[in-house]
């Protein structure tokens, strides 16, 4: 088993506690600028590292040569990551429809077309917004290992150029391609987001290592451009600024820098942080919509359901661990 990193743990939980502070919009009711700053340029890399993070670590398990080895290892190890991406994602929707009725009654929705509803939705959309990435990984899984098995390593880096060069022109860049191209582009939005930023971190695996000082001065120049090309993109009136050209730049090199610094610390304590990041990504929005008419101040909406997702993701981990330990005497009287 691999050596855990407790820098990663920890870039892990503050990049699930900042996609809580995109859902609730922190800042947006102190200062326009602020809150964008925060939410639209800073917050948006949590997705990239995330998706960087899982490329990094499936690359770890993985037997290459030129090209990914066409062995039964490699195939079990995608074939395992993928029943855990659908469990995960099967039991979380079951768990939001359940989330979702009450407020199906409430404005006359519930009915049982609503749960074929739901049900196709999970199926072609997502069981719920924040749900788009578990659901988009799904199904760029399979698509992520033919590419893998057919790419050479020499090629990697064009490809993920290319992929992300697509991804923009769809989303933040429509302006600059016809109209029927940049819907055709749209369509492809979750897979040729997903597949760049996965290589990517297959490529920050197998690559030659370099030092800190690369990757920090690369960070530190993609953040500016990423910084300067978020407010050139506001200023002519253009709103998606999630994903644009120096986000994957700045994911690399932001996860290449996490990567060489070395943390002081509990890392039992870090690892328990890093562990629950999931768990805080996954029931977040609940917390978030059941106290949206609570809390009016962004910060305080905030800091309760970043600190109520952790606190629910550290009891689970200690209930999980006592029932496996429980299982693990029963297995052995």
């Amino acid at each position: 088993m691999e050596k855990r990193n407790s820098t990663i743990d920890l870039a892990k939980y503050v990049a699930s506690v900042m996609i809580v502070a995109i859902h609730t919009g922190l800042f947006s009711d102190v200062n326009e600028n602020l809150s964008f700053a925060v939410v639209h340029i800073v917050c948006r890399l949590a997705v990239p590292f995330f998706a960087v993070c899982s490329g990094y670590f499936l690359g770890g398990r993985l037997e290459f040569d030129e090209t990914m080895l066409c062995s039964s290892h490699n195939k079990a190890v995608f074939i395992k990551q993928w029943k855990k991406l659908i469990l995960l994602y099967g039991v979380w929707s079951v768990i939001y429809l359940f989330h979702s009725i009450p407020m199906w009654i409430k404005i006359g929705w519930f009915s049982p077309f609503a749960f074929v509803d739901y049900a196709i939705g999970a199926v072609t959309n997502g069981s719920h917004y924040h749900f788009w990435y578990l659901w988009g990984m799904i199904y760029t899984l399979p698509v992520f290992y033919g590419l893998l098995r057919i790419c050479k390593r020499k090629f990697w880096i064009p490809v993920v150029t290319i992929l992300w060069l697509f991804k923009v022109l769809g989303y933040s860049y429509t302006m600059l391609v016809p109209e029927q191209v940049a819907g055709m582009l749209g369509r492809m939005g979750t897979l040729v987001c997903l597949l760049p930023l996965l290589l990517v971190g297959v490529v920050l695996r197998v690559q030659q290592e370099k030092p800190l000082r690369f990757y920090l001065t690369g960070f530190l120049l993609s953040a500016a451009g990423l910084t300067a090309e978020a407010l050139m993109l506001r200023e002519i009136g253009q709103d998606a600024v999630s994903y644009i050209v120096f986000t994957i730049p700045a994911a690399y090199f932001l996860f290449g820098t996490i990567l060489k610094i070395k943390m002081c610390g509990n890392s039992k304590q870090i690892g328990q942080l890093g562990a629950v990041s999931m768990f805080i990504y996954c029931v977040h929005p609940i917390l978030v919509e059941l106290t949206e008419n609570t809390f009016k101040n962004s910060l305080i909406h905030f800091v309760f359901a970043a600190a109520g997702s952790t606190v629910l993701g550290l009891v689970y981990i200690y209930v999980r661990k006592k029932m496996n330990r429980k299982k693990v005497m029963l297995c052995s009287t």
